[in-house]
């Protein structure tokens, strides 16, 4: 029988598509992963094992950061999914997590190509304010030990050295709407701090996003862009990497690490 889910009907296991991991993904959007991998393992496991060129398979989450609701949460839901079923013993594929990936050289390379061409759109680059960003987070994070402002700090510091900038700052977007303190500052509060400061050239660089999504296209480009020209502030984002050639090396740099055995360089 063919389990559904609120986004539709599940296609029969059939060959898969484009490898079954990537057809499990593609199905269980909007829905909790643990739950996605439990309703659809026993109409995968066999095909995901057909696939499988690797044993090993490395994973990384969407940011580079590490942060507890991203990797880790992963990482509980495919342990309580049980997939693939303990009776494929030594021909299960294994899950190698790449946790954190903030200082990455092709990751730091990349971000700074894009914000350099952000800031050669002004008559004079070395003129804007370098604004940082990345997604909020409830503020509780920090009082658990979560190295995620710390290491976005540290992603924004290697940029800046990297330009050689002078004025940049880190600001956060995208806050849950909840009663809980979230990470600051906002951007929309950061601009108009900026403006109030004589700041009137701005560079936006999402470093705490790799593709253009929600956050970036709306957030930033028009929410955030709003509030700057209602302040007399010029705004231009820095691209997201998206499949920048540096940024897909680094991730497939990241992968080949991974994959390699303990004790080989």
């Amino acid at each position: 029988m063919e389990p559904t889910t609120g986004r539709g009907r599940w296609p029969a296991p059939g060959p898969a598509r484009g490898g079954a991991v990537e057809e499990l993904t593609q199905f269980a959007l909007g829905e909790n992963l643990a739950d996605a991998l439990t309703r659809r393992r026993e109409a995968y496991h066999v095909t995901a094992l057909q696939e499988a060129s690797h044993r090993r398979k490395a994973t990384s989450t969407r940011n580079e950061v590490d942060s507890a609701p991203s990797i880790h949460d992963i990482e509980e839901s495919l342990a309580l999914a049980e997939l693939p079923p303990a009776d494929l013993d030594d021909r299960a594929p294994a899950f190698t997590f790449i946790e954190s990936w903030y200082d990455g050289p092709r990751l730091i390379e990349a971000l700074a190509a894009k914000t350099a061409a952000a800031l050669a759109r002004f008559p004079d680059p070395s003129r804007p304010f370098v604004l940082f960003t990345a997604h909020s987070l409830p503020a509780r994070i920090v009082e658990a030990g979560d190295p995620y402002p710390d290491e976005l700090a540290a992603t924004a510091r290697l940029v800046a050295e990297r330009l050689r900038l002078l004025r940049t700052g880190l600001a956060y977007q995208s806050a849950g709407r909840t009663d809980e303190a979230w990470l600051g500052p906002d951007l929309r509060d950061e601009i108009r701090r900026l403006a109030a400061g004589g700041v009137r050239e701005l560079v936006v660089c999402p470093v705490g996003f790799v593709a253009d999504h929600l956050e970036v296209l709306y957030d930033i480009d028009i929410e955030a862009a709003a509030v700057a020209r209602e302040v007399g502030v010029r705004l231009e984002r820095a691209e997201t990497m998206n499949d920048d050639p540096t940024f897909i090396a680094g991730l497939a740099d990241l992968v080949t690490a991974a994959r390699r055995p303990v004790g080989v360089a």
